[in-house]
């Protein structure tokens, strides 16, 4: 059985809830996660220098500035009767059943996908096979090496604002001249919606270009360029980042054999491989993670369900891990795949808001 820890406020791991690459920005009223039993603020993305509102001259840096603070109110502790043990479900995975997906064969299917891109052109064409790219964007010449997509939406209100990151990792030359190069061309070009609106020249050479969708919306589609003085040995020389507003959060198969409880909000999906980067996070041979939210008076649900033996059901191995900044915490396995699954507190103005479950696996060619 799981052990409940007896803290103030519960941690949960910071990266499941900063923000995307050039994601808003942040305020002193603004949620958080705690990763103590003292609250801290959420870590800010580093690329955050190129979140900035648009210049309407296209080429000079401009002063950022902070998105309205959520005001949903925290939920208050429940009266309800505590379930028995494994009252949870989903795919049929109460009291230790499981008739959904094997997750190492959902996953390595997808993945056969993302592998097949590595070594195309850096182009329209080549990205296809992952999701779509603008058609009318001077891109720099280059070789796919790695993938991420990214869907995310913020957990602290209702109505559903997903941003999706569609990012690939390119063996291409970028660089300052390189991308002052590609802002010249737009700039003569009368006849194009991109500008250049933002630039950083310190530590890396990350690039925002913006333009209105072509399908008339007005939020603005973001480009982001961004190359590395010296990348390591698990993330690309060069990376293309397209920022779009999501439609809606997306029905992969492998998340349907994840073992999770009914009734959670899917707030948070990221798959990559190669070499690809979304803010700290590699591809490897391989990453998924997957975040949902949970009302505070579903603790006890949550930690019936995790203790039914649905996870051995589902085809996962696992360790339960008790001293961990989690409220509970199992290290699991599937195959090649080796990662997590936690649930963690999550707080809004000081007070607890609800409980995220998180799962996170990879497959890391080191081990």
């Amino acid at each position: 059985m799981f052990k409940r820890r007896q803290t103030l406020i519960s941690a949960f791991v910071a990266a499941t809830m900063v923000l995307a690459a050039c994601g808003g920005s942040s305020s002193e009223d603004s949620d958080s996660v705690t990763t103590t039993d003292t609250e801290t603020e959420a870590e800010v993305d580093p690329t955050e220098a190129v979140e900035t509102s648009e210049a309407v001259d296209g080429g000079d840096d401009v002063d950022t500035s902070d998105e309205p603070v959520a005001t949903v109110a925290a939920t208050p502790e429940s009266t309800t009767t505590v379930p028995e043990p494994g009252s949870g479900t989903i795919g049929s995975g109460a009291d230790g059943v499981w008739d959904g997906p094997d997750f190492a064969d959902t996953a390595n299917a997808r993945f056969d996908v993302l592998r097949s891109v590595v070594g195309a052109p850096a182009t329209v064409e080549g990205i296809a096979p992952l999701f779509e790219y603008p058609t009318d964007f001077p891109f720099p010449d280059g070789v796919i090496v790695g993938s991420f997509h990214v869907f995310s939406q913020d957990w602290s209100v209702d109505e559903v604002d997903i941003e999706e990151n569609r990012i690939i990792g390119v063996d291409g030359v970028g660089g300052a001249d390189v991308f002052d190069a590609i802002a010249d061309g737009l700039t003569a070009d009368e006849a194009t919606r991109w500008i250049r609106s933002s630039s950083q020249r310190d530590q890396l050479d990350n690039d925002l270009f913006t333009a209105l969708p072509l399908d008339g919306g007005e939020i603005k589609d973001r480009l982001i360029l961004r190359s590395a003085f010296e990348p390591e040995a698990v993330e690309p020389p060069l990376s293309f980042n397209l920022e779009v507003p999501g439609v809606a959060m997306p029905e992969t198969d492998w998340l349907a054999a994840l073992p999770v409880l009914d009734g959670g909000r899917l707030v948070d999906v990221r798959e990559g491989y190669g070499l690809a980067e979304d803010f700290g996070t590699f591809g490897l041979d391989g990453h998924v993670s997957a975040n949902y939210f949970y009302p505070i008076e579903r603790y006890d649900e949550l930690e019936a369900f995790f203790a039914s033996g649905v996870l051995t059901a589902a085809g996962f191995t696992h360790e339960d891990t008790p001293f961990s900044n989690f409220d509970i915490r199992v290290d699991v396995s599937n195959g090649d795949w080796d990662g997590i699954v936690g649930v963690g507190s999550v707080s809004l103005n000081g007070e607890e808001a609800g409980y995220l479950v998180q799962w996170s696996l990879t497959i890391d060619p080191s081990v």
